[in-house]
């Protein structure tokens, strides 16, 4: 989409901060907060809504970008605290991704719940992830971020039975805590690398390409407002 949500985070404390950028005018705008602060959120968008769950316990709450209003939703069944939705539009899946071992559930719009979905990946975060979908080489993709590794891994949404692999092992570029507790957004192409935590807290951005796979991420322009454990949504 043109624009990119920021949602939430740390910064000095838990915040309900919403911010968007426009890609076309490299422009962020203050929109309507989170009914709830949130640290170690995770949102996505999902049948015209945004979706943002994790630092609340086991609470959801959706966003209308028409009404610019926010509104309570279904709470995930998984209790972990930290948490990644994941949305794949050719399968109208939405996921949750528990942070501890991959455990991942699915969302039923209709009736606002969730069930259990596949099984755990196994792996253990060296913190905190993020996540992001993609359309890559005409597949699609679900892609976790474990910043502080520099890691991050991808599902398949047509081959789902191959689980969670690892496709990226690079930290990012003069970062001296390697960029631990950054998120991931992915627009046009590129996968986005969004704040986190440095030797402070942090408004770097990167951008890298997942097909051209290049040596090291490339920087661009940073947040107006520092911030770790924030959420990013790329929406139209």
């Amino acid at each position: 989409g043109r624009f990119i949500y920021a949602i939430g985070g740390e910064s000095f404390g838990v915040k309900n901060y919403v911010e968007m950028y426009d890609t076309s005018s490299n422009a962020w705008t203050t929109k309507a907060p989170l009914l709830t602060a949130r640290g170690g959120v995770s949102a996505a968008l999902y049948r015209n809504f945004i979706f943002a769950i994790g630092g609340a316990g086991t609470s959801m709450e959706k966003y209308n970008p028409t009404t610019n209003v926010w509104t309570p939703a279904g709470s995930v069944a998984t209790s972990s605290g930290l948490y990644i939705l994941l949305v794949l539009p050719r399968a109208d899946l939405m996921l949750s991704v528990a942070s501890s071992g991959l455990v991942t559930e699915r969302y039923n719009f209709d009736t606002d719940s969730w069930c259990t979905f596949g099984v755990p990946g196994g792996y253990t975060p060296s913190q905190w992830l993020s996540g992001t979908v993609a359309q890559i080489a005409n597949h699609e993709l679900a892609l976790v971020y474990d910043s502080e590794a520099g890691k991050i891994f991808m599902f398949n949404a047509s081959s789902p039975a191959t689980g969670w692999v690892l496709i990226l092992s690079q930290k990012l570029p003069g970062v001296t805590s390697n960029g631990c507790c950054a998120t991931l957004a992915y627009y046009n192409g590129l996968l986005y690398s969004v704040g986190g935590y440095t030797t402070s807290y942090s408004n770097i951005v990167f951008s890298w390409d997942p097909v051209a796979r290049p040596a090291s991420w490339t920087s661009v322009t940073g947040l107006n407002r520092v911030r770790d454990f924030a959420a990013t949504v790329a929406a139209p």
